[in-house]
């Protein structure tokens, strides 16, 4: 029926938990490349247990945020050996025409070294992972959505990991956002793990130059795709989709972008969304970055503060937020936007 069997589904979710907790945004200092404290460093250890950092006895000021965030923390092995059992899977229930054939499989296999390696910021084989690319984005487009989990586990990596991936373009010239919203993984809200690993490619596209200018063209088709599957009730979800509104943010105010009207708009629509997010959401990770996020946004100016006040009750979210996620982090941060609203 060509559905991911449980024990996978139960592995990915404690995988991401596994790299969700522990080192959370506002509670560590970032590092000087933007990277998501969120596991991002770490690699992924069944089993083993992120150390919470020590309490601050004071909180440097936030806002605005100024780098972009990501989530690179992966096992490629694990991903590989089971796009190799689904792809079997395919082949034994007939679809042949779908299934990658023998030497594609070495094409996959090829592209995990030059994956590690750039992810890691070393140097690797472009013609390699350019081919893995090219795979995995064929599969993508052709693979039934309940198999897509791994495959779009290696392109959130691909993402963060090469420019290649905002550089792609299919044989119609098609990027690989258009392909992710005809694959009809944003169509299909039962599988939010689907959703969430998306839109997790979409905030890592950002680490590269290339993938901030694919980002920055495509904002209104992302944040359409986002909005119509949206789940803020939905942990993981509600975190990704609050991380890459982190990174718009940084993006509409930037030096390049934050004298410009398409900024002061586009970041109205995410103030919409993203008081609604807080509102809803009831995990605290979620809540604080998109906290960030609307801290980040007031600094746009004069108009998008008026917006927060009069359109948006940004003042509302902001004590739902308080009473919802009673930590400092989230005290203080709520004490922040107040203060730049004033």
């Amino acid at each position: 029926d060509n559905e991911l069997p449980m024990t996978y589904l139960d592995q990915v979710t404690n995988f991401i938990t596994a790299n969700t907790q522990g080192a959370s945004l506002g509670e560590t200092s970032q590092n000087s490349t933007g990277s998501d404290p969120l596991g991002t460093e770490a690699r992924y250890r069944p089993g083993q247990s992120v150390p919470t950092p020590p309490a601050m006895s004071s909180r440097p000021k936030v806002l605005p945020q100024t780098s972009y965030l990501s989530i690179k923390a992966a096992s490629l092995r694990t991903v590989q050996k089971k796009i190799e059992e689904l792809n079997q899977q395919l082949t034994n229930e007939g679809s042949q025409d779908l299934a990658m054939a023998p030497p594609q499989l070495q094409v996959l296999g090829n592209a995990m070294k030059p994956l590690e390696e750039a992810l890691a910021d070393r140097t690797y084989s472009e013609n390699d992972l350019a081919s893995g690319l090219d795979l995995i984005m064929h599969a993508i487009s052709k693979w039934p959505t309940g198999q897509l989990l791994p495959l779009l586990d290696l392109l959130r990596l691909l993402a963060a990991a090469t420019p290649l991936t905002a550089k792609w373009r299919s044989s119609n010239g098609t990027t690989f956002i258009e392909v992710l919203e005809e694959s009809k993984v944003f169509a299909d809200p039962d599988r939010s793990n689907n959703i969430m690993l998306a839109v997790r490619a979409f905030s890592n596209v950002f680490e590269k130059e290339s993938g901030v200018a694919l980002a920055d063209e495509s904002f209104e088709k992302v944040h359409a795709l986002v909005k119509s599957s949206a789940n803020y009730s939905n942990r993981n979800l509600a975190i990704a989709i609050a991380t890459l509104y982190v990174n718009y943010a940084v993006l509409f105010t930037s030096k390049s972008h934050c004298t410009l009207q398409s900024s002061i708009d586009r970041g109205k629509m995410l103030l919409d969304d993203l008081t609604d997010l807080i509102k809803i959401a009831v995990d605290s990770e979620a809540i604080y970055r998109a906290l960030v996020a609307v801290g980040t946004l007031i600094g746009l100016g004069d108009k998008i503060q008026a917006a927060a006040k009069q359109d948006f009750d940004v003042e509302g979210a902001l004590r739902k937020a308080e009473s919802t996620a009673r930590e400092p982090r989230v005290k203080g941060i709520v004490s922040e936007i107040r203060a730049s609203m004033e």
